[in-house]
C-alpha cells in the first residue's frame, strides 16, 4: 500500500479539487479561484468533439464494436441523451457542423478500434477521495486495464497530447487514495496523433503531487482569510478564461494567442 503523508493544512471552508482545477491552479491560481465561484470558460467545438469521441470511446470498449451503419446513429443518441445537447445548442452547431464533427469523430474510431482491448475492466470511472478534512479529490479516468505489472489507468485525447504528466500523476495519487495502492502504469494516449506518454508512479511522485495540492489549499485558504486576490499568470489559456474582462495582462495574452 502507498504511503503519502498528508501535510498539515489551515482550516477552511470545503473545497472540491478535481485534475483540471489542479492543473488550472498550476497555470493561473486565479484561474481555479473562479472555478471555486462556478465561472468557466466558454465552450468550443474542439471540447464539444472531444466529447462525443470519449462517448464514443466508452461505447465500444464497454459494448464492442460500432458497426458503420449504426455509426452516426450511435453519435447523435449520445448528444441528445447527454449535455452535449446543450453545448450543442451554446455553440450554434448547426446540421452541415454536427455531420463535418461526427465525420471527424468517425476518423479517429477508426484507429481507435484498431487499439487492443486485453485486460479492459471499465471505463468512465469518477472516483472521489477524502484527501484532507473538507478537501476532496475528484476525477474521472477514461480506461481502467488489468496488466501484469498491476492496474493501468488510461486517458484518450482527442486533439495533441500536451503536457499530461500532471494530469495522469493527480490520477494516480487519486486512484491510491480510493483504492489503497498505486497503479502500475499510467497513460496517455492521443487517437488523433498516435502521441503516447506513460510513466510507472512512484510513492516519491506521489507524495509530491500530495506536497502540491497542500500547497494549493493552503495558498486558497489563506487568501480567503485575508480577502486578497489570487494571483493572476498569463498564458495561452487565457482566451478560455471566463474572467478574462477583468484582467488586463490576461486580454494581452489572449491577443498574443489568437495572433
Amino acid at each position: 500500500m502507498a504511503v503519502v503523508r498528508i501535510p498539515d493544512l489551515p482550516a477552511g471552508e470545503p473545497l472540491r479539487i478535481s485534475a483540471s482545477g489542479f492543473i488550472a491552479f498550476g497555470n493561473c491560481p486565479s484561474l481555479f479561484g473562479a472555478r471555486l465561484d462556478g465561472k468557466y470558460g466558454p465552450d468550443s467545438v474542439a471540447s464539444f468533439k472531444g466529447a462525443l469521441a470519449h462517448a464514443v470511446f466508452a461505447r465500444h470498449l464497454e459494448g464492442g464494436e460500432i458497426p458503420d451503419r449504426d455509426f452516426d446513429g450511435v453519435c447523435r443518441m449520445a448528444i441528445g441523451s447527454s449535455n452535449m445537447n446543450y453545448k450543442m445548442a451554446n455553440l450554434g452547431l448547426g446540421i452541415t457542423s454536427i455531420r463535418e464533427t461526427i465525420a471527424e469523430v468517425g476518423e479517429m474510431y477508426q484507429r481507435f478500434k484498431k487499439m487492443p482491448v486485453d485486460g479492459f475492466r471499465s471505463s468512465e470511472i469518477h472516483l472521489e477521495a477524502e484527501f484532507a478534512p473538507d478537501v476532496t479529490l475528484l476525477g474521472r479516468i477514461d480506461a481502467v486495464y488489468d496488466d501484469d505489472g498491476g492496474v493501468r489507468l488510461v486517458d484518450w485525447k482527442s486533439g495533441d497530447l500536451g503536457e499530461v504528466a500532471q494530469q495522469l500523476r493527480f490520477y494516480a495519487l487519486l486512484w491510491s487514495l480510493s483504492e489503497g495502492s498505486l497503479p502500475g502504469i499510467i497513460e496517455a494516449f492521443s487517437v488523433q496523433s498516435g502521441e503516447q506518454y506513460r510513466e510507472s508512479p512512484t510513492e516519491a511522485m506521489a507524495q509530491d503531487l500530495a506536497n502540491q495540492i497542500g500547497e494549493l489549499v493552503r495558498t486558497v485558504r489563506e487568501a480567503t482569510t485575508v480577502d486578497t486576490r489570487l494571483a493572476r499568470v498569463p498564458g495561452m489559456y487565457c482566451r478560455y478564461c471566463p474572467i478574462l474582462s477583468e484582467c488586463s495582462d490576461g486580454q494581452a495574452a489572449a491577443r498574443v494567442a489568437s495572433a
